[in-house]
């Protein structure tokens, strides 16, 4: 440690561990008499939380208003879910999630258009750390499913009530 008159400033051997740390210091006076103890307690959390999706599934075909859901998790302090930044090709999630203490539920605010989409997203936690990006790559579908009603009429085929 290295003192002035009204300060002391310490510096550990060795680096804290994970979790909580509590330290009691005291200091005394020039006749050796010793103060009250002052004591601090904090977290130390270098690790950042983890974060994946969960639905849709990678490389999934889905329609135009897939499911969008994220899980995430800490060891530490533990996240910060106004933090959670979930991106849709790049760009700020056309929509709405609802963050709860492990994972979030993403809603579209309109259907999406065919071909391949890229999800991607981060969270914090209460230290300041970002997860890894977690990304997703599915494709919407651009294609409708109809049904046609098809019967057969004695050997003749009809297709949609017209008669072949």
């Amino acid at each position: 440690c290295t003192a002035s008159l009204s300060t002391a400033t310490c510096v550990p051997g060795r680096a804290l561990p994970e979790g909580p740390v509590a330290l009691v210091a005291t200091i005394r006076d020039l006749q050796g008499f010793p103060s009250a103890p002052a004591q601090r307690s904090f977290t130390v959390d270098s690790i950042a939380p983890v974060i994946s999706f969960t639905a849709p599934a990678e490389g999934a075909l889905t329609g135009p208003a897939p499911s969008v859901q994220v899980s995430y998790a800490d060891s530490g302090t533990g996240v910060v879910l106004s933090s959670l930044n979930v991106f849709l090709n790049g760009t700020v999630f056309p929509g709405t999630c609802t963050a709860g203490a492990a994972a979030a539920a993403c809603t579209l605010s309109g259907p999406l258009l065919a071909g391949a989409q890229s999800l991607s997203a981060t969270i914090k936690d209460q230290a300041g750390n970002t997860s890894s990006q977690a990304t997703r790559r599915f494709q919407v579908s651009g294609f409708k499913l109809r049904r046609k009603a098809l019967s057969f009429a004695g050997d003749r085929f009809a297709k949609d009530g017209l008669r072949t």
